[in-house]
């Protein structure tokens, strides 16, 4: 969309390897589990990779996350692909599974009680970069060139 002009900035999880792109990073997320706090493992600190297996989870049909999983080949059991992250955390609310999140994605649930985080030691090891992207050349309006002194700002943050 950026490359085509339908849109002048962009900001996603996937570094764009085309040369009219300029991308620069501007956070790096871990992921973690949560399950409701209603869930029968609601009361669970940590799970083992094997006990991870067993256990259903609730995840989005596309995403970095589930790349990353591929990439430490972890089949989890999946009982439920949703389309949207506001699907999957309606469902893993609803107690259908275990989530895993971009950790700020979660943080609201887990402030306010209705997530309850597992740690999963594998997980620890995976961080994933957001980039802010536009077309070289691209003359920037004043809104979009604050928006991006602010996600430069935020990064160093």
């Amino acid at each position: 969309m950026v490359l085509d002009g339908d849109v002048d900035i962009a900001v996603t999880t996937i570094l764009p390897d085309h040369p009219q792109i300029v991308a620069e990073p501007v956070n790096s997320e871990g992921i973690v589990a949560v399950v409701s706090a209603k869930h029968q493992l609601a009361n669970k600190k940590r799970l083992t990779k094997a006990e991870a297996l067993k256990v259903p989870f609730v995840m989005t049909t596309a995403g970095r996350i589930v790349e990353e999983l591929k990439k430490i080949d972890l089949h989890l059991n999946v009982v439920m692909w949703c389309e949207s992250i506001d699907l999957k955390t309606a469902a893993v609310q609803a107690g259908l599974g275990i989530g895993l999140f971009y950790r700020g994605s979660a943080e609201t649930g887990l402030r306010q009680g209705y997530f309850r985080k597992i740690e999963m030691p594998w997980l620890k090891n995976i961080n994933i970069a957001s980039f802010v992207i536009y077309r070289k050349g691209t003359r920037l309006s004043p809104n979009l060139l604050s928006f991006l002194s602010l996600l430069r700002r935020s990064s160093k943050a």
